[in-house]
């Protein structure tokens, strides 16, 4: 199972019925691969995936760390 197919199934786990904070709709997208957020301090990186409303455009960022660990009930 690739990155992408294992995003999908987790947050079919985490957060199944998931609405969007601006339009209250569940019509997300995930975006294809993951990004990577620098942080401030130091040189370390958090990866993440991006959920993209096709209703209104919302972009949720999810940490992708968090999510697998919490899909595999750690």
């Amino acid at each position: 199972m690739d990155m992408d197919e294992q995003v999908i199934k987790a947050l079919e786990v985490v957060i199944p019925d998931a609405k969007c904070p601006m339009c209250g709709t569940s019509l997300w997208q995930v975006e294809p691969g993951s990004f990577q957020h620098m942080r401030r301090q130091g040189s370390s990186v958090l990866p993440s995936i991006a959920l993209v409303c096709q209703t209104c455009g919302n972009i949720q960022m999810i940490a992708l760390e968090v999510l697998l660990k919490r899909a595999e009930g750690k």
